[in-house]
């Protein structure tokens, strides 16, 4: 297991957010990506969590300036894909449907 020490470097499954290191387990993780203040983890059970800045209503739990230190649970299951902006969310669930949330100008 590494350190990671200095913002200016990235590790796979280690994310700096503020003075917060989380460590993501693989083992679990289809996959993560971040936007500018937030992150999105979909699992292998099509579980959705999420962290971060919520400023803008981007981590996708119906609340919006109520930012997220840890993972959160948006939806336990059916989501297929991810993707992430500075400030907004995409979700394409394992129906078919595209569900957005964040800032709606990006």
């Amino acid at each position: 297991m590494s350190c990671l020490t200095d913002k200016s470097h990235s590790l796979p499954g280690l994310r700096l957010f503020g003075n917060w290191v989380i460590l993501i387990l693989s083992l679990f993780i289809s996959s993560g990506l971040w936007g500018q203040d937030h992150s999105l983890i979909l699992k292998n059970d099509g579980s959705l969590h999420a962290f971060g800045r919520n400023d803008r209503g981007q981590i996708g739990d119906g609340t919006v300036y109520t930012n997220r230190r840890t993972p959160t649970q948006i939806l336990p299951s059916g989501v297929a894909q991810v993707a992430t902006g500075a400030s907004h969310s995409l979700i394409l669930k394992t129906d078919g449907s595209l569900h957005a949330f964040g800032l709606n100008s990006e």
